[in-house]
């Protein structure tokens, strides 16, 4: 069972949106709210990864060892049984010792949008304008501009 929570801050706001635009009204800020979250989901979608900074509570039959994929992850505690307990996180692998039946553990992933790299935050501009601009357009494909933005961040799952 996996419990998500997100900054109430998506890594590029509403008024990077607009400027992008070249909008200067109100007018249509709902909207672009939309259009921000279902991009930035599209972008991570198209990664495999998490941009938008959140903690999610992970909570798993029990294991000794977890391997954690995403590349921004900090885990901040670990339960086995609801009990805290110490833990090693290196490269990716959540380490434990002991036994128990349930382990859960918190982790901190994605970008807060001082953080965000500029090619994310741009290929997120791409796509949130292309939603903006045409509203009944298909986005199977994510724009050009935006895939060669987001492909250095894309991970395989093998």
């Amino acid at each position: 069972m996996v419990q998500r929570q997100r900054d109430i801050q998506p890594p590029v706001t509403l008024q990077m949106l607009k400027n992008h635009l070249h909008m200067f009204t109100d007018d249509f800020d709902q909207q672009l709210e939309i259009n921000l979250r279902a991009a930035v989901a599209k972008s991570e979608n198209y990664i495999n990864g998490v941009i938008w900074h959140g903690v999610q509570i992970v909570s798993v039959p029990f294991v000794n060892t977890v391997e954690i994929s995403e590349p921004t992850a900090v885990i901040n505690q670990v339960k086995v049984d609801g009990q805290q307990v110490d833990f090693i996180f290196v490269n990716g692998i959540l380490s434990v010792q002991g036994s128990g039946k349930v382990l859960e553990y918190t982790l901190e992933a994605g970008y807060v949008q001082e953080d965000c790299p500029s090619d994310i935050q741009m290929a997120i501009l791409l796509i949130a304008a292309k939603f903006f601009n045409n509203p009944v357009d298909n986005v199977e494909q994510l724009p050009t501009a935006s895939q060669h933005l987001l492909h250095p961040y894309k991970r395989y799952n093998v």
